[in-house]
């Protein structure tokens, strides 16, 4: 259990705790729970009353359609936090599927022990503080996605993703948190479309990439 401690003080969720607080009142709260690969950890529709806190594995976050397509929102590495944005709505109930994408552990809650004042005041407002951020920043992600979907161009939509990485990450390379396919589910684009135009702007000297390492050479037209 003490290796847990390191996870959940990195855990946005538990960042201004002490790791006595996490060792006595956090940890003895949860139960660790392990999932196979692919385990649908949340069906979309699902009303959720539980949160988790990702220790091992990834989990990724996607819409699926009646047709079948998948529409990949994003990954989740530890020491993400699962459902936060859920257990803040009126119903709770989750708009996307959370499928296993590795072998996972988590740390999960039920909702009530965050809600119904069983923490310490000062240690709950804590909580419920950065609670705020990670929603507030998962309202951003969404904001940016959209900005992303929002051009028309394959070409387009690549280069506004990687020049919103390289611009927060304050550096012209970098890595990516998608392999090839998940990255074209991200962008909403066909997987043989986008390797094809990555090659083509490789060879206009736009970008240099190596599976998930990519390189802005210059800043290439915005055009599809």
């Amino acid at each position: 259990m003490n290796e847990i401690i390191p996870i959940l003080r990195r855990c946005k969720l538990f960042c201004e705790l002490e790791d006595s607080v996490i060792a006595e009142q956090i940890l003895p709260a949860g139960n660790i729970l392990r999932y196979p690969e692919k385990t649908t950890l949340i069906l979309g529709q699902d009303t959720v009353d539980w949160f988790a806190v990702l220790l091992l594995g990834r989990v990724q976050i996607s819409q699926i359609h009646p047709d079948g397509r998948r529409n990949l929102m994003g990954i989740l590495r530890p020491p993400a936090v699962i459902a936060a944005d859920l257990i803040c709505t009126r119903t709770r109930r989750s708009p996307y599927d959370a499928i296993a994408a590795t072998d996972v552990r988590l740390l999960r809650f039920p909702m009530n022990w965050l809600f119904e004042r069983k923490l310490n005041p000062d240690i709950q407002m804590s909580v419920y503080r950065q609670l705020m951020t990670l929603v507030s920043h998962d309202n951003m992600r969404r904001y940016y996605r959209i900005a992303i979907l929002s051009q028309k161009g394959l070409r387009s939509r690549i280069l506004t993703y990687l020049t919103m990485q390289a611009e927060r990450l304050c550096c012209s390379s970098f890595t990516i948190p998608f392999n090839r396919e998940e990255l074209a589910d991200y962008l909403c684009v066909n997987r043989s479309a986008l390797s094809h135009e990555l090659k083509r702007m490789e060879r206009e000297g736009i970008l240099r990439t190596r599976k998930n390492l990519f390189v802005l050479c210059q800043d290439g037209e915005r055009e599809g």
